[in-house]
């Protein structure tokens, strides 16, 4: 593996700096899964059917929910760095 000196304004990334990338990446979908499953348990809460405004907080979930997925699938790298 050589890892080239890249000028300022590459947008090319070293094997090194893509791993690392990657597993920054990984960790940061890791925790938006873990409040995604979170927002999605609580949406579901017998509780929360009590409250006044559950259709706006139903809403809002939702919303959330469909915020995070859609965080989660632009940030999953599905190519690996070549080796």
């Amino acid at each position: 593996m050589t890892i080239k000196k890249k000028s300022k304004l590459s947008t090319e990334f070293t094997d090194v700096e893509a791993q690392r990338a990657k597993r920054y990446f990984d960790k940061l979908i890791k925790v938006l899964k873990k409040d995604l499953e979170s927002s999605i348990r609580s949406s579901s809460s017998v509780e929360n059917y009590k409250l006044p405004a559950w259709s706006e907080y139903q809403a809002d979930q939702l919303g959330s929910q469909r915020t995070l997925r859609k965080v989660i699938d632009l940030i999953t790298i599905t190519k690996e760095p070549k080796s």
